[in-house]
């Protein structure tokens, strides 16, 4: 039974890892077996028995055969464009920042200005990225790529958030002036 059940493993391991990888452009990985790459997309089944889905070619980036080998089915980025496109997709670190600078922005918009300001000044630390592929941190054109964006990102939406901010700050005084009028 012991024999049985370690056959079992092992064939199941062998067909695990035979199975195809598709790199979506958003860097999203699907799993199975691809039957056919064609000009306009690319055609993989998940499970053995199931339906076969289909992949604009547009948004893949690259195959990882179960043998290994790697066929790149997008344009092939330079590192600082790769960089330019992870920090597009996965960098969330000015969340903290943008919040600050909302809140303060409702507070008062005056007093807002001081995050706004201050945050745009200081460059997203190194430590608030999400990099999907720590082998690409040591390429300096990918992080400086991946700097790049994520400091424009910041900007963007560190001031965003203080319009945002200035704009609840306003609806509410707004509604106060015209609830106070509205008494006398």
């Amino acid at each position: 039974m012991k024999t049985l059940l370690l056959i079992f493993t092992l064939l199941s391991a062998l067909i695990c890892s035979a199975q195809d990888t598709i790199v979506r452009i958003n860097g999203v990985r699907v799993a199975g077996r691809v039957t056919e790459v064609s000009p306009e997309d690319v055609k993989l089944i998940k499970f053995a028995d199931g339906p076969v889905y289909t992949i604009p070619r547009e948004y893949v980036d690259y195959i990882v055969y179960g043998n290994g080998t790697t066929e790149q089915i997008g344009a092939a980025l330079s590192d600082y464009e790769r960089g330019r496109r992870d920090a597009k997709l996965y960098y969330k670190g000015y969340k903290p920042a943008a919040t600050v600078t909302m809140v303060t922005g409702i507070i008062s918009p005056v007093v807002g200005l001081a995050p706004a300001v201050v945050t745009s000044f200081s460059p997203p630390k190194d430590r608030t990225f999400s990099i999907p592929d720590q082998g690409m941190r040591r390429s300096a054109e990918y992080m400086r790529g991946y700097r790049t964006r994520a400091e424009r990102m910041k900007l963007g939406k560190v001031w965003t958030n203080l319009a945002i901010g200035t704009g609840i700050n306003a609806a509410i005084l707004f509604f106060l002036i015209t609830n106070l009028l509205s008494l006398h």
